[in-house]
């Protein structure tokens, strides 16, 4: 799990020109695993490796900006 803004995504992946589909099981499972990391890093605890807080911040200040524009 790595927040990011979409202006890094490249690209959708592929496998042998097919586009991946990830299973709405899958997706479900990514984002309980993501509410508890957040849930951590609000409390104080370090689950990441990154500045998690620190990261968001930059993320919402660079949205806040493209907004303002």
């Amino acid at each position: 799990m790595f927040p990011t803004l979409e202006r890094y995504i490249d690209r959708e992946y592929t496998r042998q020109g097919m586009t991946i589909k990830i299973p709405k099981s899958v997706k479900k499972e990514i984002g309980k695993k993501a509410r508890n990391i957040f849930m951590f890093t609000n409390k104080g605890v370090k689950a990441t490796f990154t500045n998690l807080p620190e990261f968001i911040k930059d993320i919402e200040n660079e949205l806040e900006t493209k907004i303002e524009r």
